[in-house]
This record gives structure tokens, C-alpha cells and sequence, in this order.
């Protein structure tokens, strides 16, 4: 994690709007990614029938013999007429549109660890400005000691780093006040402090320290798998705008 010295590169200030942009770019990939994937696994299982009814108009199905939305079981019925067609399309519809929304809750619930994860990196570049890189804020030595020592916690996926599987933000308060103290005691200037989160940006965590909820996503584990460093979060900074800042 090293992108030049304190001191140069943009001023937080301007960069720091692009995190909520990112996290709502993020989220809005993930559940299209997502709804688009159920759509197609719900049409290649879905009756041929159905989709002919959904094709036509009314008053074309007045007569036709449907499959029996109630119990698949029993005898087709026949519409009898554009009033009773048009009603038995809207509730086809609804029918797709409940199992294609189930599809799509089971999907986020699946990567829901992963989707901590990410939303951690996302808080942790809100609430620390002196680990972004490329700005006048950002503090080298303080990146270094932190992803050495927060190796462990790292969560890879195809060798891309794109967070750590623990709240970090403990370790790196710890660090950033070992830091001070040293500077104190050499005589150098110690660095400005990193800016307190606003309260609004703590989310609630479960008994293992994941957010409660999916907060920010992505559209699944293998399309995480781009070009980049090995140690990038370009997923988070290609969607924040900035996708030439590696970490």
C-alpha cells in the first residue's frame, strides 16, 4: 500500500464523496447482476405454455385451454373471456415475479460474508483518509505497518485482495497511535489525525463482527476476477471512479 509520500496527490476533501458513489454503484451491479441471472434460470424452467400466454393480447385467449396456476395437477382451464385472461396474466406475472425475487434474496444471502467484506473496505477508506492513497492525507508508513501486520486477516479471491474478514479498525487505531508517539519522541512532526467517522456510517454487526446486512456488493465471487495489482481493491475503485489507484 504505497502511492507516494505524505502530502501530495488530491485533498481528501475532493475524493471523499466518490466513497458513497462507489458503495451505491457497488450495490446497484450486484442486484443486476443478480435479478438478470434469476430471470434467465426462471425462463429456462418455466413452461412453454407460459410464455405464450404472456405474449398475447386478452382478447387472443379468450377460449384457450391454460395450465392451472392453482394445482399444476388438476385439468387446464379455459378462459372464457378478455376479463378472465387479462386476470389470469396478471397473476401469472406476479407468480414469475415472486419466484424470480426469491431467487435473487437467496443469491445476496449467499454472499453475504463476502458483501462484509466489502462494505468494511469501503468504511475503512470513509473513516481513515491517511490510508488513501494518491492524497495529501495519506500516511505511507502507516499503510505499510497495517497491511503487514493485517496479512493475516486478508480475504483474496483469485490473488486480489479486496478486504480483511475482521474489523480492522481497532489494529489501525493502535498503529497510527504507536506511530505518533514515536514521531513525538524523535522529534518529528506527528501526522493529523485521521477525521472520526460520522455515526451515520456505523452499520450493525452480528456476534461475528459482519454487518447485520448487506450494505454494499458485488456481482458475484468470479466476476471479481479483473485485470489489476495483486494487491488492489479495483472492484471498489473502478466503481469510485478512480480505477488506476492501486493498493
Amino acid at each position: 500500500m504505497d502511492s507516494g509520500p505524505t502530502g501530495t496527490g488530491y485533498d481528501y476533501a475532493t475524493i471523499a464523496p466518490k466513497f458513497g458513489e462507489a458503495s451505491n454503484a457497488i450495490q446497484e451491479r450486484m442486484e443486476s447482476s443478480f435479478r438478470a441471472t434469476a430471470l434467465n434460470e426462471v425462463r429456462e424452467a418455466i413452461d412453454p405454455r407460459f410464455m405464450e400466454v404472456l405474449g398475447k393480447r386478452p382478447l387472443l385467449l379468450v377460449g384457450d385451454s391454460v395450465p392451472n396456476l392453482k394445482d399444476r395437477t388438476k385439468p387446464d382451464m379455459v378462459l372464457r373471456d378478455s376479463s378472465e385472461a387479462r386476470e389470469y396474466q396478471e397473476t401469472l406475472q406476479g407468480l414469475l415475479e415472486d419466484e424470480v425475487n426469491d431467487k435473487v434474496a437467496q443469491k445476496s444471502e449467499s454472499v453475504r460474508p463476502m458483501m462484509s467484506v466489502i462494505q468494511e473496505s469501503v468504511l475503512m477508506f470513509q473513516n481513515n483518509q491517511d490510508l488513501v492513497p494518491n492524497t495529501k492525507q495519506y500516511d505511507p508508513e502507516l499503510a505499510k505497518r497495517f497491511t503487514d501486520i493485517a496479512k493475516s486477516y486478508e480475504l483474496r479471491v483469485n490473488g486480489k485482495l479486496y478486504g480483511y474478514q475482521v474489523n480492522v479498525q481497532p489494529l489501525i487505531n493502535s498503529i497510527r497511535s504507536q506511530i505518533a508517539v514515536e514521531r513525538t519522541k524523535n522529534g518529528a512532526a506527528p501526522a493529523p489525525a485521521a477525521s472520526a467517522a460520522p455515526a451515520g456510517q456505523q452499520q450493525p454487526r452480528n456476534q461475528q463482527g459482519q454487518f447485520e446486512a448487506p450494505q454494499a456488493g458485488i456481482s458475484s465471487k468470479s466476476a471479481m476476477s479483473g485485470e489489476g495489482g495483486d494487491d488492489d481493491f479495483s472492484v471498489f475503485w473502478a466503481a469510485a471512479g478512480m480505477p488506476n489507484v492501486n493498493i
